[in-house]
């Protein structure tokens, strides 16, 4: 039975030499080796370095569980049933000690440990007191570590940082993966990382199947949050391009102060996320979905911008690249319900919907001093900001030492409201930029207030398609505007901004302005020529969507 089982895991192992299966469960009354997690790590760190492998069943139960793996390649898997009898079963259930994190892997600076977790429940670990508390809750990840986790809950975690997972560099660096199947849910951190804290490494996280859901921290980063190191959100792992993945999910998380589902605290923190969904996250002062400061760099798309990196993308009815029904609140001084960039931070967004997202000021982005916000290809719909102060709009690029930086194109602006300080709803202002700032417009469709942008210092826009029914803004250079109050969007009242052949925004414009830098929200290719629809100066169509030719009649 073991050697037919090294043979059966070979796979996993990536060689049978010299390689052994140790059995975790009863010992008494089934066939297992070892009664503890820990003491199969250690017989299996006494084999010698190269790939065991450990299986966990469900004959025990496993209680004040603290496991520490030091220099040695382990895939630990649990979700059998017995010893004897290795039928599927329920996720192995690891039950922490209250204290400690649950799995520690510490190898030493010059090790490289190849470490997988697989069919685990992890829980019950850490503690976050006054003054003190774990680094992780679920589990902590250290030097120079490769973490490969899947098919694995961790939840109900507490920490002083990380209540579910937490990457702490120092030489060489970590990286986790997280692979189809994994739940980080329910954990909480008194400092900063609900779910998870990176500072050092990497997190990558393969978008399909995964979720951060429920976290809380009374810090920043209600899902995750990043003080150093990479986040990846797509094919980390080279896979073969698919193009029926379900996305990354973090949802439900909620930070005392930024970022209710993602934070990103320096500079030294970046972000490159394909299909990833920021949904009903919630923040107590700023960035209801992502919050970014401090010179820290974030880009959310669905087109891949790493040569050779094969596809790995949703279906466009799953809307995987998407920011909605976050928030901070109608409190005066919230901001930013959707984003939040402050303190010289860059963040770069594209095929993504923004919808439902609501806060005092920036219900859709706030920026400020320093910021960089480049925008292309978003529908940006149904957000609510509140009049509760001087501003209280869509979008608001703020400024009093260092000019942001907006750049907008090919997005559609609808449907978005606003709260006044009367107490009546109205559409609202899209745009707020205060003197200073660098504000540029480029094919984009305004259909919210009848005076969608106010500027306070000169801007550009091209190719832009608005209602009409007020002049435009006089600070802006308006070259080829468009003013209509029959866009010819497929069915508005349901929120569908999709272009019928008719439609004044199908093939307006040309590309000689801003050449697009993506296929638009649904993937469908740029500046493609509808042979039913004259052209006004050129191919390319106004707004997040291009004309697919469905619907000529409107309502197809």
């Amino acid at each position: 039975m073991r050697s037919l089982l090294v043979v059966a895991f070979g796979g996993l192992l990536g060689s049978t030499a010299h390689a052994a299966v140790y059995y975790v469960g009863d010992t008494q009354r089934d066939t297992c080796d070892y009664a503890t997690l820990q003491e199969a790590i250690d017989a299996a760190t006494a084999n010698g370095p190269q790939l065991d492998t450990i299986l966990v069943t469900n004959s025990i139960a496993y209680t004040n569980v603290a496991a520490v793996i030091g220099d040695k390649s382990l895939l630990i898997q649990g979700g059998f049933t017995t010893c004897a009898s290795l039928g599927a079963d329920a996720p192995a259930d690891l039950s922490g000690d209250g204290f400690d994190p649950v799995v520690s892997i510490r190898p030493s600076a010059s090790s490289s440990t190849a470490v997988t977790l697989r069919g685990l429940r992890i829980h019950g670990g850490g503690y976050a007191g006054s003054g003190g508390g774990s680094d992780g809750g679920g589990a902590f990840v250290s030097g120079g570590a490769f973490v490969t986790i899947a098919d694995t809950i961790i939840e109900n975690n507490n920490a002083r940082v990380g209540g579910g997972i937490c990457i702490q560099s120092n030489s060489p660096t970590p990286t986790v993966q997280l692979d189809p199947g994994v739940r980080i849910r329910n954990n909480v951190a008194q400092n900063d990382g609900g779910g998870v804290f990176l500072n050092g490494g990497a997190l990558n996280i393969v978008a399909d199947d995964v979720s951060i859901a429920n976290n809380g921290t009374q810090g920043s980063g209600g899902g995750v949050a990043a003080f150093d190191g990479l986040i990846t959100i797509g094919n980390p792992g080279q896979q073969p391009a698919r193009h029926d993945v379900t996305g990354v999910s973090i949802s439900g998380n909620t930070a005392a102060v930024s970022g209710g589902g993602m934070f990103l605290a320096t500079a030294s923190a970046r972000m490159y996320a394909w299909e990833l969904i920021l949904d009903a996250n919630a923040a107590g002062q700023s960035g209801g979905g992502l919050a970014l400061t401090q010179g820290a760099y974030a880009s959310l798309a669905r087109d891949y911008a790493f040569s050779g990196s094969p596809d790995y993308q949703c279906p466009a009815w799953l809307e995987c690249s998407r920011l909605s029904n976050n928030t901070v609140g109608s409190v005066a001084g919230t901001k930013g319900g959707a984003v939040m960039a402050s303190s010289g931070a860059w963040v770069e967004i594209a095929q993504t919907l923004v919808r439902g997202n609501s806060a005092q000021d920036g219900s859709a982005l706030y920026m400020d001093d320093g910021t960089i916000a480049n925008l292309e290809g978003l529908l940006v719909t149904a957000n609510q900001s509140y009049d509760t102060t001087a501003a209280g709009v869509l979008m608001h690029a703020n400024f009093s030492s260092n000019a942001p930086r907006l750049k907008i194109a090919y997005s559609t602006f609808a449907g978005n409201q606003e709260l006044g300080s009367n107490g009546l709803e109205h559409p609202a202002e899209d745009i707020v930029a205060a003197g200073g700032t660098q504000l540029s417009i480029y094919s984009t469709a305004f259909y919210d207030s009848a005076y969608p942008i106010t500027a306070y210092a000169a801007y550009t826009d091209d190719c832009v398609v608005r209602t009409g029914g007020a002049p435009p803004d006089p600070f802006g250079t308006h070259t080829r505007l468009l003013e209509t109050s029959a866009p010819g969007f497929n069915n508005s009242v349901a929120g569908d901004y999709r272009l019928r052949s008719e439609s004044t925004l199908n093939d307006y414009c040309d590309a000689s302005a801003h050449p697009p830098a993506y296929r638009d929200l649904v993937l469908t290719p740029r500046c493609h020529d509808d042979p039913r629809k004259t052209n006004t100066y050129g191919a390319c169509d106004v707004g997040a969507y291009e004309s697919d030719q469905i619907f000529g009649n409107g309502f197809d």
